[in-house]
């Protein structure tokens, strides 16, 4: 069995009613299966209960008064004016000044037909509120003028702000290329500094001495480890047989020109690869401190002592100003050099944090400071 039907309120009945006509006059409106169902609500009464037998009577009564040519023009109004507040709220979302200037356009053409339809219908009325029109005129264009300037002023300020969003969206486009190009730059130039790299140490392995009495070979690095010992015994020769005579400078200038004539062939492109490798360095803005800390850690001891005597040498003192500025005596075993007054014939910065640069430094002394 159904429960018994509540009794209903007249609050229930006008909430009832409003909901009936708005559901028929905007929702229901031209649907017809809205409409059926409002025919379907006029039932004969008796079989449904009462709150719905109320129902059924208001929405019948509102379906009636919808077929008036009052209600249907009423609607065809609404509608229009629907789809232009859609519109309108579109443009807003899409442009702002747009919007602007489209509200204002309205605006316009909404007041010229009311003023020409209410002419129109009352022509007497019209002709009689001249001086109205007049002093409405009179009033209305100052302020008319004022909106139009605000409007060139607010669309003058949009543009700005636009100008400054496009500037600074180029700005970081003009950054992000900056940087992709500096990345680009510095891969081309490790490329190219580790084959120049690869390509010197190939060069190293190439060189080979031969003795003539054993007919011995060495090769490789192996090789510079003879070629100081040979400057050496050139050196001691030529300080021997100047005795007093001439300066220890002059001497070693001497024995190392006589050293590098025998030697050239065998030097000489290498002194040239490492010379240009150095300036490549020098020269590229790409390069940075660790590269020529790379380049540095290539050489033995033996070739940091020829690359030292070949700087003060006539042939080599172009190699000097790189000496210097990558520091390339940091690691040079000042002990090992032939006299140790010649340390002080190269610039001290090229020998960098070298703990023995001092000529007294004998190396224990180092390593017991350290200990």
């Amino acid at each position: 069995m159904s429960a018994p039907d509540r009794p209903v309120s007249p609050e229930a009945n006008h909430k009832f009613d409003g909901l009936a006509l708005w559901w028929v006059l905007v929702l229901g409106s031209g649907n017809p299966c809205v409409l059926a169902a409002i025919k379907r609500s006029a039932e004969p009464m008796e079989r449904q209960p009462p709150l719905r037998r109320w129902h059924g009577k208001t929405c019948y009564l509102v379906f009636q008064f919808r077929q008036s040519n009052q209600v249907e023009t009423w609607m065809s109004h609404t509608m229009r004016f629907a789809n232009i507040w859609d519109a309108t709220v579109r443009l807003v979302r899409r442009n702002a000044l747009g919007a602007f200037l489209y509200l204002l356009f309205l605006i316009g053409i909404f007041l010229i037909t009311f003023v020409f339809s209410f002419a129109l219908r009352n022509p007497e009325f019209a002709l009689a509120s001249g001086a109205w029109g007049d002093f409405i005129g009179g009033t209305l264009n100052p302020i008319l003028t004022f909106l139009a300037f605000i409007g060139v002023l607010f669309s003058i300020f949009l543009q700005k702000v636009e100008l400054g969003m496009s500037r600074r969206e180029l700005e970081r486009s003009a950054n992000a290329l900056e940087t992709q190009i500096r990345s680009i730059e510095k891969q081309n130039f490790e490329v190219a500094f580790f084959q120049m790299l690869n390509s010197f140490n190939a060069m190293v392995e190439t060189i080979d001495l031969q003795r003539r009495d054993t007919g011995a070979t060495t090769s490789g690095r192996d090789c510079f480890r003879v070629f100081y010992t040979r400057l050496n015994k050139i050196y001691r020769e030529n300080l021997k047989k100047a005795g007093t005579k001439h300066e220890a400078e002059k001497v070693l200038r001497l024995s190392y020109f006589q050293f590098w004539k025998e030697y050239r062939l065998e030097l000489g492109h290498y002194f040239r690869l490492l010379y240009n490798i150095f300036r490549f360095l020098d020269e590229s803005e790409a390069s940075e401190d660790y590269h020529s800390k790379i380049l540095r850690a290539q050489l033995s001891d033996q070739e940091l002592l020829l690359l030292f005597y070949n700087c003060i040498s006539q042939h080599g003192r172009s190699f000097e100003k790189y000496a210097v500025k990558y520091q390339l005596f940091d690691n040079l075993p000042t002990i090992r050099l032939l006299e140790d007054s010649h340390a002080n014939l190269v610039e001290k910065a090229a020998f960098g944090e070298n703990p023995m640069y001092n000529s007294k430094n004998t190396g224990l002394d180092v390593y017991l400071d350290d200990h």
